[in-house]
């Protein structure tokens, strides 16, 4: 009979072996473990990609463009950004483009003195035009003096008729200039084409005025005209030019240019004109009243104290004179401006 180990004996040897297994693991794990000092320890670090949508809108390009200051491009696949402004000009002062010659020009011709020319002008011209012959028919026959020593009556009949058969065109008044002699100039001047009228800061120096006066007369003076012109009859040059339409009864009007400073031509001529306007109603009756001259004066008066230069033409002519070439500078500075176009293209999103 084999001898059979009792239970508990059995139990005891487990417990050992295990204990013997358990001890072995122990060591082996104690023997595969690498102990650090923990000033080396890192702490452990992950990088993740996180997106987050901000807009869920898809925006095209027709949505962008305002034709203002985007707009699209040629091939309606882009758009562009137009930034527009006006630059200012900038000049080149002329002292940039003078370079010194160095020469001394002397040109080799006879010296002429200047001719002697003198243009003084002191006109007054006094008109006094009475539209009556000194006696007129009241609307009873009976006639009286102009002027009246008390009031009178007319019919506008009347008096439309003195109107109409007034003549109040006047003949020009010229003044001829005199002329300069032809052997007193340069040769290489040939002719003179005026003068030019002295001009200082004295007002009465050289002027024209003119002044008209309704002196008693029944109805307006119209269309009252004076003008100073100068040169030829055909296109002639107006220095000064006064006009009124209407100047009523007892009124004056009156006024003066001054014309220095402006060029005198061959002659100078003074144009003058007025009208007297009808009695709209000839049934009605006008009143001459006492001491009324029933006239028209008027006055002009050109004055030139005298003239400072010529305008002369003159004829082409060559100086012998030669000079050595002119040497410019070799360095030439310039400025410029670019702008930069910027296309985007595609969509944004």
């Amino acid at each position: 009979m084999n001898n059979v180990n009792s239970p508990r004996s059995t139990i005891f040897r487990l417990k050992r072996f295990f204990s013997i297994l358990g001890i072995s693991a122990s060591l082996l794990f104690i023997a595969a473990c690498d102990f650090e000092s923990p000033s080396d320890f890192k702490t452990p670090t992950w990088f993740i990609d996180l997106k987050f949508p901000l807009v869920s809108e898809k925006y095209t390009l027709d949505g962008i463009i305002d034709n203002k200051q985007i707009f699209p491009t040629a091939d309606s696949v882009g758009m562009q950004l137009i930034f527009e402004d006006t630059l200012p000009k900038i000049s080149i002062n002329a002292s940039y483009l003078e370079v010194p010659v160095g020469a001394e020009v002397v040109f080799a011709g006879t010296p002429a003195m200047s001719p002697n020319f003198t243009v003084i002008v002191d006109t007054i011209i006094n008109v006094t035009i009475p539209f009556t012959p000194g006696t007129l028919t009241d609307i009873f026959g009976v006639p009286f003096t102009i002027p009246p020593t008390g009031n009178q009556q007319i019919f506008a009949s009347t008096w439309n008729d003195i109107v109409a058969a007034f003549d109040t065109t006047f003949p020009p008044i010229q003044i001829d200039l005199p002329a300069i002699d032809a052997s007193e100039l340069p040769v290489f001047i040939t002719e003179v084409s005026g003068v030019i009228i002295q001009n200082d800061s004295n007002s009465d120096s050289s002027y024209f005025s003119s002044s008209i006066k309704n002196n008693g007369m029944l109805t307006d003076v119209t269309d009252a005209r004076f003008s100073m012109l100068t040169g030829s009859s055909i296109a002639p040059d107006t220095l000064a030019d006064h006009q009124q339409n209407a100047v009523v009864k007892d009124e004056t009007f009156e006024r003066r240019t001054l014309i220095g400073n402006q060029q005198l031509k061959e002659s100078i001529r003074m144009l003058f004109d007025f009208d007297v306007a009808a009695y709209p109603n000839i049934a009605d009756t006008l009143t001459i009243w006492e001491g009324d001259s029933v006239q028209v004066n008027f006055a002009i008066r050109i004055r030139i104290a005298g003239v400072d230069q010529a305008v002369v033409e003159i004829a082409e002519y060559d100086m012998p004179t030669e000079l050595d070439p002119v040497t410019f500078p070799s360095t030439l500075r310039y400025f410029q401006v670019f702008l930069k176009q910027v296309h985007l293209l595609g969509l944004m999103k």
